[in-house]
């Protein structure tokens, strides 16, 4: 799947892609959320949950790096190079 795909499904069709296409990489909070980060083939998705929810009330998709950037401080190095 790429982006301009994603990009042309509903909100239920997105979650359904995200599921089975998609690769969680990491999760965050912010002061309301539940912020969880997939690869989808050459793109990233947010998936954003209220904090006390299992629900998605918000989905993001974006290609560019610098929006990984608040993901940075919560890649832990050592497991990387353990792993290689």
């Amino acid at each position: 799947m790429d982006f301009i795909e994603f990009m042309d499904l509903d909100n239920r069709g997105k979650a359904f892609a995200v599921w089975h296409y998609g690769t969680f990489l990491v999760e965050r909070f912010d002061q309301t959320h539940k912020i969880k980060l997939y690869a989808v083939g050459n793109f990233y998705v947010e998936a954003m949950y209220p904090l006390n929810s299992h629900m998605i009330t918000e989905m993001r998709s974006f290609k560019e790096i610098k929006y990984l950037e608040p993901y940075l401080e919560l890649i832990e190095l050592k497991e990387l190079i353990a792993a290689s």
